[in-house]
């Protein structure tokens, strides 16, 4: 399965390459803010919130990225021609933020939503929390 996501993502690449984009920094910009809206709720909950548990990071990743994925292909006129979307109406920027940062709604979107999942599901056994705490305790000797 990771080999497949390697190729995808190397294809996309070089997809994008053939484009001959002149500014780069746009595409940058969006790369940050795709894997922020991914990664950041299952990352900060997964060290700060002993109750987060694997299908609720899941979930928050899937649905930070969603968001942000929709709101980058409604307002950018490559995503729209790609979903085959028509012309942008007056009310699809949010706020007027510009696309590239649609990490600002998709982040906290994921947190809530990887929060609330957790809350409905099985919290982690108890074995796993001791492994949490005792991540968090520095050893004796360390400082």
């Amino acid at each position: 399965m990771a080999k497949m996501v390697v190729l995808l993502v190397a294809l996309l690449a070089a997809y994008v390459a053939s484009l001959h984009i002149a500014q780069v920094v746009p595409l940058v910009a969006a790369a940050f803010s795709l894997a922020a809206a991914a990664f950041f709720p299952a990352l900060a909950l997964g060290i700060f919130w002993p109750r987060a548990n694997g299908i609720g990071a899941s979930s928050g990743m899937l649905a930070g990225l969603g968001l942000c994925v929709y709101y980058m292909a409604v307002n950018f006129e490559m995503g729209r021609a790609l979903f085959g979307l028509g012309p942008p109406s007056v009310a699809t920027r949010w706020f007027d933020i510009h696309p590239v940062a649609a990490a600002v709604f998709a982040v906290p979107f994921g947190l809530a939503v990887a929060v609330v999942v957790s809350l409905l599901t099985k919290p982690p056994d108890a074995e796993r929390m001791r492994w949490l705490r005792n991540l968090h305790t520095p050893q004796p000797g360390e400082r």
